[in-house]
């Protein structure tokens, strides 16, 4: 799909740069006289220079070109295709497709189209698709423009146009398979629907038109003319309007990234310390202003004092016209406009003074695509441009006469750009979207999946300066810029390679470069300081290094002295230093190689102390990461402390930990807390060590797997593995296919493309683009499916399988019937559902927890007698402690006499008194007008949402939310409802998600109360005023709230009042505030039963009618009598209780933090989760806690994640002061059996 569009818009480009090289004799030139430099043929061909370097580019990326190593050109077998270009194609570019539509123009398509359906009588697709696009994107665009690509019922596809135009422009479309013939009507196809919505994806490409109409010119004739304005001033080179709608359309996914940049700053406190103003150079029409004014006004921190600590927005252009749209777009708003130039930033502070703005030093300054785009001046440090010239630049940049900057030159222009910035980033630092070229290995190898060929070449010849993404890095680096890495964005996420980069730049009192052949003396004064002498690298080894791998080396500089430095090289793989020797390292450098060896990280003594050896380490990792084809970085390292351990084997010494659990080798321990794994141990790497016994320790850190992060994951290492002789692979961070279920990887890869801020939209039945997936999400999916299970997948796979379900099935179809050369027959067996990646048996056998129903056989307060042992039990939910309570185990006999055992009417017919005298007690404590009592939370659940949506509403559930909320939300889902899932309280994804649906629609939010698995609250006041916004219900349940939570919260009363729920905690209004409002009475109350608050008589009747409701029978007289007296006990003593409660789940809480577990309970809610994060120990630790006398339910996978098991204790006000303190002890048990096994915490 995308991979189409992407070859139509590279046709565009390349056709006519193509045939203007064949006309002028480049072909033919190249076929007689290879190889050539760019200068001879400049020269033989009377090119003008610099528009001529961006076509050799465009042509080395199709590899019709190579270069020999002496950078000399030739032609490619590939190449030869070029006579088969017809040259009248270029007609395409003036043909007059709006008349044509009007039925103006005959049959003006007729012998395109022919042409087009024969594939242009080609034998090569690539060419043939490129053809295509000059006929197809001028259509498409047209098409859009009038809104021809839309179709229903009452207007059929094209059929407005006339008769001629629709036969035409059908036959065309059946053939591409965008549409096809149904019910005697012509009717898009899913493709063609696909190709209608991205028809703007094509829009800037297109607007260039102009130029590429006249591009023999600007390669071999009078350049400057087609650049030249008009009497108007507009361009002549470019559709201006089509630009500007182009980039609005596919900018806004990269302007949504950025919204949490902002709100990294906006939500920081105190308020006063945040930036004053924000200024937005190259504003355009001010559009990005008022996204982040309304991201900061409504989601942050911030947006809720804006009149006590007003913002104010400047947006800057060169453009006149440009500051009038800004300021049509930002009236209302407090702003100022003014006129600058993104070359003088110091221009635009002396402004902003002249404006009344005397505190620049309170500014955040943003912008987006322009640096690539700003005017050229030509570099002033002449000594630097010089070092620049052993660097290999891949960018290719034309001045205003057509001639070519040469690559260090436009790269020094730039870090002399970025210096002038740098002189006014404040404290709040410099946000930049960017766009980057990309070399041209890189480009052939990923040529359908990126826009590089036609967007590097365009960019180029309109004399815009794009440099790579790790250049510009760099050259920011130069001058102190650094990019706050938690922060930083490259996109595509998952292939290895970056076209576009978001960076918030702060200035930091050191700066990095590439190593220079002049720093020699102080490189080896490094080495003299950081290394024993048997251990230092010589100076000739340094230089080696330099001159091999210019670009590979880094230095860290303060105040001009140099502190530090990386040295690096690449090569094939990390296999190749499996059995490698120290001295022979050098011979594997290989330029074209995808792996990055570090070879060694110094930095002065005196310095570590300041983490500058994590600095240069992490900045490494993420230069690494920029740069195209990479896969991952790797190295081979040594022990520091060996020496004092060599009694035990290398393979042992790796897993010990210090007390603080962390790994007690200071070197090891740096790379793996930088995010590196090890790999393995290489025997006999380096003699001379005597300290290592010769032993080089193989680590490797993974870019491609660190895609969601940008320095991977830095949990610690921990692995049981034996280490084998010469070298040992430990385990991969994931398993391999043959032992993972066809879903388990299916779900890998959408979380991998999802990424970390859209995972809860991730659902099984959701369709593709409903998760918010686009064409390039798409592209990267099918890629990681592809290399994962080793298959080939169409263009047009999603089309046909587009919810995770379908293609989950789809390939456990394919590999239960597809012959495949390697073991099939290892892959894990397909389940059901991607929800269910393994059931929990399947779970509890993989971590050997005995499958034990244990049967308590008598019960003493809250110790309870199982197997002949007392116990102490932490595992009930019975927050009130009621189930033993006198007088409610004195209200069931009465009952039961009056009532029998159970009613057993429908209550559709009748019910017995005592049911309306509960709902009637339940509404006066809630202080709503009525309740509908159910047998079961779970049975209300499945009843009342469905009900509620029907067959057209929105469910949006947060991620976390009950179990049985996520069942009913399917069960709604079956019925016709949409269920979109969002990440876990977090506010500003769930208005991404409900602002896609009109206010009309039926809306509701489903959220806990209280979450069971981390005891946090929802910010409800938040909820309710993002409910009201977008006219949606919200619906709590408040299973683990109601009574506990009350009205009026103090620091007398932590829990608040009467126990009447989080509605009244946060004192809102039920009704007012469209609040759903629903709970158990098992939690606090012990007695089975549920209710649902009614806002009257009317809707008590509709979920009387639930089906969960009629079939499921009525509650038992004796949970319906024991809820009863359990509500008079609340109004007797249960303030008494909720403090009980709290003050011991206080003090468990803390004192288990105190021991140094990590518990996420903020709220000190009675249900503790004690986080023990490996599972594997999960058994011993309850059978210690047995021992202890301590029964507790254990969390474990699925129903926590994996590194995320947890010890759950539930405390009622029945537990004792005592029974907690013997809790206490336990854990400190456990943490001493934790530490002697030195698992891996959670903390």
């Amino acid at each position: 799909m995308l991979q189409k569009i992407n070859r139509y818009t590279h046709g565009l480009v390349a056709v006519p740069v193509i045939l203007a090289c064949r006309k002028k004799g480049l072909f033919e030139l190249l076929t007689h006289e290879s190889p050539l430099s760019q200068e001879q043929m400049v020269k033989h061909l009377g090119a003008n220079s610099g528009h001529f370097q961006v076509a050799l580019r465009m042509l080395e990326s199709l590899h019709w070109l190579s270069r020999n190593e002496y950078l000399k050109y030739y032609l490619t077998s590939e190449a030869a295709i070029h006579n088969q270009i017809p040259e009248d194609v270029l007609q395409l570019y003036h043909l007059p497709i709006e008349s044509y539509l009007q039925g103006k123009q005959g049959k003006l398509l007729e012998k395109w189209i022919e042409r087009s359906c024969q594939l242009w009588n080609l034998d090569n697709p690539l060419i043939a698709d490129f053809l295509d696009g000059l006929l197809l994107i001028p259509l498409l665009l047209t098409l859009h423009k009038h809104n021809l690509l839309a179709e229903s019922e009452e207007k059929p596809f094209l059929s407005s146009l006339s008769g001629t135009v629709q036969e035409e422009l059908g036959k065309l479309f059946i053939h591409l398979g965008w549409a096809d013939i149904k019910a005697g009507r012509l009717t898009l196809t899913e493709l063609g629907r696909f190709m209608g919505e991205r028809a703007l994806n094509t829009a800037v490409v297109a607007s260039y038109t102009p130029m590429l109409s006249r591009i023999y010119d600007v390669l071999f004739g009078d350049c400057i003319s087609v650049f030249q304005r008009n009497a108007s001033g507009h361009e002549s080179h470019i559709d201006r309007t089509l630009n500007v709608m182009g980039s609005g359309f596919q900018h806004q996914k990269y302007f949504a990234d950025l919204e949490e940049s902002i709100l990294s700053v906006f939500n920081q406190l105190p308020l006063e310390e945040q930036p004053k103003y924000i200024t937005d150079m190259g504003c355009g029409d001010g559009t990005l202003l008022k996204r982040v004014w309304e991201t900061i006004r409504f989601k942050s921190a911030r947006g809720k004092a804006i009149e006590q600590y007003p913002l104010r927005l400047i947006g800057v252009d060169y453009n006149e016209a440009s500051l009038t749209a800004t300021t049509r777009t930002l009236a209302g708003l407090p702003h100022l406009v003014l006129q600058g130039d993104i070359g003088k930033p110091e221009q635009m502070v002396r402004s902003l003074k002249a404006h009344g703005i005397h505190d620049p030093e309170n500014i955040l300054q943003i912008r987006s695509f322009l640096d690539h785009d700003r005017p050229f001046i030509p570099p002033k440090k002449r000594n630097e441009v010089e070092e620049r010239t052993h660097l290999h630049y891949q960018a290719v940049c034309v001045d205003g006469q057509g001639e070519l900057i040469p690559p260090h030159v436009m790269v020094q222009s730039l870090v002399e750009h970025l210096e002038r910035w740098s002189q006014v980033v404040t404290k709040h630092g410099l946000m930049i979207l960017e766009v980057h070229c990309l070399a041209p290995r890189v480009v052939y190898q990923f040529l359908d999946k990126t826009e590089n060929l036609h967007f590097d070449a365009f960019q180029g010849f309109s004399q815009q300066y794009l440099v790579e993404s790790d250049v510009f890095l760099m050259s920011a680096a130069e001058v102190g810029l650094f990019p706050k890495l938690e922060l930083s964005k490259r996109y595509p996420k998952t292939f290895p390679l970056t076209r576009i980069t978001l960076n918030y730049f702060e200035k930091r009192p050191y700066r990095i470069r590439h190593a220079y052949l002049s720093d020699l003396p102080a490189l080896v004064n490094l080495e003299v300081k950081c290394w024993p002498e048997h251990l230092q690298a010589s100076a000739n080894e340094i230089r080696r290094r330099i001159e091999l791998n210019p670009q590979g080396n880094l230095v860290l500089i303060i105040e001009d002295q140099i502190i530090g430095a990386i040295y690096s090289q690449t090569i094939t793989s990390l296999e190749v230093l499996e059995n490698v020797k120290y001295e022979q390292v050098p011979s594997l450098h290989t330029p074209k190689g995808s792996v990055i060896q570090l070879l060694a990280l110094n930095i002065l003594p005196e310095f570590q102390a300041q983490g500058l050896g994590n600095e240069l380490r992490d900045f490494m990792l993420y230069y690494c990461t920029l740069k195209g084809g990479i896969e991952s970085v790797v190295g081979v390292t040594r022990c520091r402390n060996y020496v004092n351990y060599s009694q035990m084997p290398m393979t042992e010494y790796l897993k010990v930990h210090n007390e603080q659990r962390q790994l007690v080798d200071p070197i090891v321990r740096f790379h793996v807390s930088g995010g590196a794994k090890i790999r393995g141990i290489i025997a006999n790497y380096r003699p001379e060590d005597a300290e290592n016994f010769g032993m080089g320790i193989l680590i490797e850190y993974n870019l491609r797997d660190s895609a969601l992060h940008p320095l991977g994951d830095r949990q610690p290492l921990y692995t049981n593995s034996a280490i084998s002789s010469s070298v040992q692979t430990l385990p991969a961070t994931s398993a391999t296919k043959e032992n993972e279920t066809v879903a388990a990887l299916v779900k890998e890869c959408f979380l991998k493309v999802l990424g970390s801020q859209r995972q809860a939209a991730y659902a099984p039945k959701q369709k593709l683009l409903d998760m918010g997936l686009d064409s390039l999400d798409l592209l990267e999916l099918q890629t990681l499916l592809e290399e994962r299970l080793g298959v080939s997948l169409s263009r047009t796979f999603f089309l046909q399988n587009n919810t995770p379900t379908a293609i989950i099935t789809y390939f456990q179809t394919y590999f239960q019937n597809q012959v495949v050369q390697e073991k099939k027959s290892d892959l894990a067996s397909p389940v059901d559902s991607a929800n269910e990646i393994n059931t929990l048996e399947n779970v509890v056998n993989q971590q050997k927890i005995p499958q034990v129903t244990r049967v308590v056989t008598e019960q003493q307060d809250r110790k309870v007698l199982i197997d002949g042992h007392w116990v102490i039990d932490f595992a009930s939910c019975n927050y009130l402690g009621l189930d033993l309570h006198p007088k409610v185990k004195e209200a069931i006999p009465p009952a039961l006499e009056k009532w029998g055992v159970h009613p057993s009417w429908t209550r559709l017919v009748a019910s017995p008194a005592i049911y309306e005298e509960l709902e009637e007690e339940l509404a006066k404590l809630l202080g709503v007008p009525d309740v509908l009592l159910f047998p079961s939370l779970t049975l209300l659940q499945m009843g009342v949402l469905p009900l509620l949506t029907g067959n057209n509403g929105v469910i949006f559930g947060d991620i976390s939310a009950h179990r049985c909320i996520y069942e009913a939300c399917c069960l709604a889902q079956h019925k016709g409802a949409q269920f979109i899932q969002y990440r876990h309280n977090d506010l500003n994804d769930l208005a991404a998600k409900l602002a896609k649906y009109p206010l009309e629609q039926v809306k509701i939010i489903a959220i806990d109360g209280v979450y069971s698995m981390s005891a946090d609250l929802p910010d409800l006041p938040a909820y309710v005023r993002l409910a009201k916004q977008y006219n949606a219900l919200i619906y709590i349940d408040d299973a683990h709230g109601f009574g506990i939570l009350g009205e009026n919260p103090s620091s007398d009363m932590p829990y608040g009042y009467k126990g009447n729920g989080i509605v009244n905690y946060f004192d809102l209004r039920f009704a007012e505030d469209n609040i759903i409002y629903v709970a158990g009475l098992s939690k606090a109350y012990s007695s089975y039963a549920a209710f649902v608050t009614c806002g009257n008589s009317q809707i008590k009747t509709q979920f009387r009618n639930a089906w969960t409701a009629i079939f499921s029978g009525p509650s038992p007289v004796a949970s319906l009598a024991s809820a009863l007296a359990g509500l008079q006990v609340n109004r007797q003593e249960g303030e008494q209780l909720r403090k009980q409660v709290y003050y011991l789940t206080h003090k468990l809480v803390t004192q288990a933090r105190a021991i140094g577990f990590e518990v996420d309970n903020y709220s000190y809610v009675p249900i503790v989760s004690v986080l023990v994060g490996d599972a594997q120990h999960i058994v011993d630790v309850c059978q210690l806690l047995w021992e202890y006398g301590i029964l507790i339910t254990p969390a474990i996978f699925p129903i926590v994640p994996l590194n995320k098991t947890a010890l759950r204790f539930s405390i009622t006000a029945a537990n004792t002061e005592e029974e907690i303190d013997q809790a206490i002890k336990a854990l400190e048990a456990v943490w001493d059996l934790l530490q002697k096994r030195k698992a891996l915490l959670c903390k």
